[in-house]
This record gives structure tokens, sequence and C-alpha cells, in this order.
């Protein structure tokens, strides 16, 4: 981050300036000293985190290599899956 962005955790409030990411497959796409721009957001269960573009291509091509998946299209539906 180039500025300071307040937060509030646990009703605390803290000034933060960078994100350490300690994911391995995320340290491929964002590598150590690259700058970049990513929304991160809480929901009810966890936390969401939203890339720009060039980032959005890179973990689509890490899914399908990794993972062998491939990204949705716009407004298509997810495939089924019945858990067993």
């Amino acid at each position: 981050m180039r500025e300071k962005c307040r937060i509030i955790l646990d009703e605390e409030e803290f000034a933060v300036s960078s994100i350490v990411i300690a994911n391995p497959l995320l340290n491929k796409i964002l590598e150590k000293g690259e700058s970049t721009r990513a929304w991160i957001g809480r929901k009810y269960d966890g936390i969401y985190i939203g890339f720009r573009k060039a980032e959005m291509k890179k973990l689509e091509k890490l899914a399908l290599e990794k993972f062998g998946t491939r990204p949705l299209k716009k407004l298509e539906k997810p495939p089924l899956r019945i858990k067993h």
C-alpha cells in the first residue's frame, strides 16, 4: 500500500500500510517487491480478495495448471457437484 489505510478489527482501530502474503500459491501471483492493488473485504464466514485484471489472468492460469479448473464465463452457473 502506498498510503496507510484505517481498519477496525475487534473494535480496535489500526493503520495498515502493507499486507504479508503467507500462502505459497498466492506468492506465485504476487511476487516479493511487486506492487499492485487489491480489495479486501469481510464476509460473514471469512474474507474475500478482489484482484486486478493482471493478477486474475495469473490466477486463472495457476488454477488450470494446478487444479484443472477453468474460469466460469460471465453469468455461467457453476457445475452441480454431488458430495458423497
